[in-house]
């Protein structure tokens, strides 16, 4: 019963850490999800072939292989709350500004990597780094909800971004 109780009070206690960890995590994907939406819509606009609409992802997948081992370490030196504020505002305004791109592959791709700088601040170690902190009793439920969570945002957000990239110019869905 003791051990119970003090598994409540944990969640009494941080249950906002976990909502907002939650939120910040689900930007993980935000641009992956995204760019299929829009991979025609590029093609008509700049004249790309496929490959030249989807090479931004490629090279930010690639830089990401090497950048998270870096967001790791900036979580032991900064602080997880911190990497993780600013890996928002960078994937966020990141893939905001996709939609201002004039044609040039070049500012795509550098957009793109941007991007997978940002990414090194929303990866799963930092949510977790906050989570293990804060919970003992209820530590493994606690990572469990925010990763199951944002499969459940994926999953809406896949369905949403299809339903609104229908409905709004080409030139304005990154934006939105």
């Amino acid at each position: 019963m003791i051990e119970n109780s003090s598994a409540r009070l944990e969640w009494a206690r941080n249950w906002r850490l976990v909502l907002g960890g939650t939120m910040g995590y689900s930007v993980i994907n935000l641009h992956a999800i995204g760019i299929a939406a829009f991979v025609q819509p590029l093609e008509r606009s700049f004249n790309w072939s496929r490959a030249e609409a989807m090479s931004g992802l490629t090279f930010a997948s690639a830089l990401g292989i090497l950048i998270y081992m870096a967001g790791g370490a900036c979580v032991d030196r900064f602080g997880a709350r911190r990497v993780g504020l600013v890996g928002i505002v960078i994937v966020c305004s990141g893939v905001a500004s996709l939609g201002l791109a004039t044609g040039g592959l070049v500012e795509w791709i550098a957009t793109w990597l941007y991007i997978s700088c940002g990414i090194a601040g929303v990866q799963g170690v930092v949510w977790t780094s906050l989570v293990t902190a804060r919970f003992e009793k209820s530590r493994g439920l606690a990572i469990a909800d925010g990763a199951d969570e944002v499969a459940e945002g994926e999953f809406g957000l896949d369905a949403g971004i299809g339903a609104v990239a229908a409905a709004i110019p080409d030139r304005d869905r990154f934006v939105f």
